[in-house]
């Protein structure tokens, strides 16, 4: 079943032409993997998709309905979260407090129930804390719940910002170059974990330039030249294909 469906996404800033025509979609439990050479538009179709931008034609639905001038917050509460390429979090409080936040638009609390319900704002609170450890656990991080999140290896500062994400409850996860930065230790690791995240049944959809990375946990990948889908199949069959190696590595003389 088709969970976001992208159609004709055209992109304009001023002279620059960042997204044309593009069409793309991503089913329920599919990781769907897009490259490109740096400048070809992969953050800025994902700066539609969460809300960021707004396209200047096309059309975005998830489970059928149009999103495409939804704000932000509105978008994160129908069930699309985000990671960036340059890592997003909260250095000086600690690992359980970053993942809290990522909960802030489902946590319906307010100073009448702090006040007036302490039963209930207590259990309010309890249900934010088991759901943040429970996200913790999942991602290996429950023993430094109490650190600092800036104490953290740069590794797990990525699987943080991933974890305050999942906070959020999404069907589908947007990721921005998750591997930037890591070594291949941290990389394979966050791999296993993302194929994890498949196998329980979320989408993805993930921009990457570390090539073993992308390859390795896609279902189908989308080539991005120039703003424009060049090609999109599975991943044995983009490694081996022409365009996709000259765009990369140049043609022969």
């Amino acid at each position: 079943m088709t969970l976001l469906r992208a159609e004709e996404i055209d992109k304009k800033f001023g002279g620059i032409h960042a997204v044309r025509n593009l069409n793309v979609s991503v089913d329920n439990g599919e990781i769907v993997g897009m490259i490109g050479p740096n400048g070809s538009g992969k953050t800025t179709f994902l700066n539609i998709l969460s809300g960021i931008y707004r396209t200047d034609t096309g059309k975005v639905s998830f489970k059928n309905e149009d999103i495409t001038k939804l704000p932000l917050h509105c978008i994160v509460e129908k069930g699309i979260a985000r990671t960036f390429q340059n890592l997003r979090i909260f250095r000086n409080i600690t690992v359980l407090e970053n993942v809290l936040i990522g909960r802030h638009h489902l946590i319906k609390n307010s100073l009448l129930n702090v006040f007036f319900n302490p039963p209930l704002s207590r259990k309010i609170e309890k249900s934010a804390y088991l759901k943040a450890i429970e996200i913790l656990e999942l991602v290996n991080l429950e023993k430094q719940k109490n650190e600092l999140a800036r104490n953290l290896p740069y590794g797990k500062q990525r699987l943080l910002e991933i974890a305050r994400a999942l906070m959020a409850e999404p069907n589908l996860l947007l990721l921005d170059e998750p591997t930037a930065g890591m070594n291949p230790t941290e990389a394979d690791a966050l791999c296993d974990f993302l194929k994890e995240l498949k196998a329980k049944n979320f989408a993805l959809f993930v921009i990457e330039h570390n090539m073993k990375a992308i390859m390795s946990i896609s279902d189908r990948i989308i080539v991005l030249n120039a703003g424009t889908k060049l090609k999109e199949g599975i991943p044995k069959d983009i490694q081996r294909d022409k365009q996709v190696q000259e765009i990369y590595l140049g043609k022969e003389d």
